[in-house]
């Protein structure tokens, strides 16, 4: 396998959200040239999906080992569709793996309760299961515009780790993340409703006043070197590096 990347699909949500959806090999919706110059046929390999097991604690298993194979390889894995909650195990998987991580999530939503109705492996726990993590340095919230008082108190009395960047706070070029330094390995997750329901308007919980995806390409772009497919990212952090490069 030369590619330096591989993508998984995540089935857990079911089949109508895999990338088996989202990725169409045809003419009208597919192209493998970014325009950043990468060649996608030649720089990523398509490893099939990863299908849920009966239970959550199962699939959260086969989640981080299979993970842990590329990851282990020195491949980047990137993995597409699914609930948000299958975020957690991903992460979990380079425990132990690479060096301190940090961990930004592009998200209209803070994601920061301990549980959800009475479920803490929600989608609206995952910052706050990956705050966690003793691997994790710092978590960013990229373009959150639901910050409630029940997660902003969880959050002052807690966690100083925990970096928010409000959509109110994204016109234009988004701001810096200094509390990144260069060369510092870092992983991003790509929740769709981070986007303006102008860009992604089929989300289950779609905010007004979220990003733009040329906003997140020019993040993308500025701030990792190396190939870079988003949604699931792991690479060297380098704001303003003229030579990276990402796919799209």
């Amino acid at each position: 396998m030369a590619a330096n990347a591989v993508m998984i699909g995540s089935l857990f949500a079911g089949t109508e959200e895999s990338p088996g959806e989202l990725v169409l090999y045809d003419g009208r919706s597919y192209n493998s040239s970014s325009e950043s110059g990468v060649d996608l046929a030649e720089s990523v390999f398509d490893a099939g999906d990863l299908c849920p097991e009966p239970t959550w604690s199962d699939s959260c298993q086969l989640y981080v080992s299979r993970i842990r194979e590329f990851l282990v390889k020195g491949k980047i894995p990137f993995v597409a569709g699914g609930d948000h909650a299958v975020t957690v195990p991903l992460v979990k998987a380079f425990e132990g793996l690479t060096r301190p991580l940090h961990f930004i999530q592009i998200d209209a939503h803070p994601d920061l309760y301990p549980e959800y109705e009475g479920n803490p492996h929600s989608h609206a726990c995952v910052a706050f299961r990956i705050l966690e993590m003793k691997h994790i340095v710092s978590v960013t919230c990229l373009g959150v515009r639901t910050f409630n008082p029940a997660q902003r108190a969880v959050l002052e009395k807690s966690h100083s780790r925990f970096f928010e960047v409000p959509a109110r706070e994204c016109c234009g070029v988004l701001p810096a993340l200094t509390h990144i330094g260069p060369g510092e390995l870092a992983y991003l997750s790509i929740d769709l409703d981070g986007f303006d329901p102008a860009f992604a308007p089929g989300v289950s919980h779609p905010v007004p006043g979220g990003l733009t995806p040329r906003q997140v390409l020019n993040l993308i772009q500025s701030a990792f070197t190396g190939f870079c497919p988003p949604e699931m990212l792991m690479r060297r952090w380098g704001w303003g590096k003229e030579d990276s490069s990402c796919c799209r």
